[in-house]
């Protein structure tokens, strides 16, 4: 198959959106892979194509003739070129890879920036199946789970790489046919690199033992992006089935997953939390097979507690700060700790009593109220003790509430004095009585 027909076919089975108003941003560097794009691109989309360069002028003169390139095939075609030059010291980057990442997220802010400011649909990189088959391998050597081993996508959001299916043989032959002008950059050939490395020698190693190696270790690529999607399509399913709201953040019903697979595994899939290392995932899984209820785990944007059958995941953020409210009137809705507290002022005394509810009299009360979470040395009077108290802590232990959810559960006071408990208790002090007359029934939704 030759490149023109990969090309054509890239876009038969991936059309493009926003009809004939298209437009494409082409991230050209002046080497052969990208010149050639830009050739099936000015052919196939003309007048559709715009041009992002970067000249990071780290090669000296070098750099600026690739730049001279792309300007020049860019004026012959009358296309829009967006030129950046990188301004750097010597501290751009530390270290190698960190020269290339830095490198990475200049190009694609570069790219970002172009967009928003003139209405490029979609960004063209000419990745190939070398590419491919290059990451999966230093993906494989660093360390990576089946998404990484997806290697580079062909479609990332707006990104889109139509030469991904295609050989660089492909391209090279295509660039010889059709005359294409580019540069070599000697740092290609520079061993410094990890990716030099497996492309110049391990690379033709592997071509050695099967000279179809490359196409092989792309297709390994397909098969594990195919097989991620299918996962994650049925943890999705799962997760619709498993998955709550509670408190601020989230409740996930591990009964529901399989105990003859690895549970790390999939936990891996049904929290889907790119902040949690392999390592965290492997601890919460053996403290779910160990019961360990009460275990806490934290990242840098969750935590998560372990209770029973459950796993709770609450954003690791600090507990809500006191607030007072007066009862001046007869319904206040106030939000606090990621729930929302009801109160509603009533005549006479229910006729029913909801479990979910709390009741109180409204004259045992001052109007000031105070909402806080529960402080160690807290106690109250609950019912059923015949006005015994309690310290707080321990009543929440006697009504295993989980350890990650206790700093959340709000006290409701009157002149410092517990009135109720979150909804779990009201304090025998506040009772109702045959002698209530006006009372206030409380909700936590």
């Amino acid at each position: 198959m030759e490149l023109r027909q990969v090309f054509e076919n890239y876009f038969k089975l991936n059309p493009l959106h926003h009809g004939d108003s298209v437009k494409l941003l082409l991230g050209v560097s002046g080497g052969i892979d990208s010149m050639v794009l830009l050739d099936l691109c000015n052919h196939f989309f003309r007048d559709k194509i715009g041009v992002a360069h970067i000249n990071y002028q780290l090669r000296g003169n070098d750099s600026l003739a690739d730049e001279l390139l792309v300007e020049k095939i860019c004026t012959e075609n009358n296309i829009p070129l967006f030129t950046k030059r990188v301004i750097h010291d010597d501290t751009f980057g530390l270290g190698l890879s960190g020269l290339q990442d830095k490198a990475r997220q200049i190009r694609y802010a570069h790219f970002t920036a172009i967009q928003q400011d003139f209405g490029y649909n979609y960004v063209l990189t000419a990745h190939h199946q070398e590419d491919v088959a290059e990451t999966l391998l230093l993906k494989l050597a660093r360390g990576t789970g089946l998404r990484g081993a997806k290697g580079i996508l062909s479609e990332n959001q707006n990104i889109i790489r139509p030469l991904l299916s295609a050989t660089k043989s492909m391209i090279e032959a295509y660039a010889i046919n059709n005359h294409i002008q580019y540069r070599n950059d000697a740092s290609n050939n520079s061993l410094k690199y990890d990716r030099n490395k497996v492309r110049q020698q391990i690379m033709p190693l592997l071509k050695d033992i099967n000279a179809k190696a490359n196409a092989h270790l792309f297709a390994f690529t397909q098969f594990i992006k195919n097989s991620e999607q299918i996962l994650g399509d049925y943890f999705a399913l799962l997760s619709s089935q498993a998955k709550r709201p509670y408190y601020h953040g989230f409740i996930f019903d591990i009964s529901l997953l399989n105990p003859k697979h690895d549970l790390s595994f999939q936990l891996f899939y049904l929290l889907n939390d790119s902040h949690l290392t392999s390592t965290q995932y492997a601890n919460i899984a053996d403290a779910v097979r160990h019961q360990r209820s009460g275990a806490i785990f934290y990242t840098a944007a969750f935590q998560y507690g372990v209770h029973k059958n459950i796993i709770i995941q609450l954003p690791n953020i600090s507990t809500p700060k006191a607030i007072s409210i007066h009862l001046e009137n007869d319904y206040y809705e106030i939000p606090y700790g990621g729930k929302q507290i009801i109160f509603t002022k009533k005549s006479g005394r229910p006729e029913t009593f909801d479990l979910d509810t709390i009741y109180f009299d409204d004259s045992k009360i001052n109007s000031a109220l105070q909402i806080r979470t529960w402080e160690k040395g807290d106690h109250f009077y609950p019912l059923g003790l015949k006005g015994k108290s309690i310290q707080v802590g321990v009543y929440l232990n006697q009504k295993s509430i989980p350890t990650i959810v206790k700093p959340w559960i709000p006290l409701i006071l009157s002149l410092s004095d517990i009135i109720a408990v979150g909804d779990l208790a009201v304090s025998y002090h506040y009772r109702l009585t045959e002698q209530t007359t006006c009372y206030w029934e409380l909700k936590i939704l």
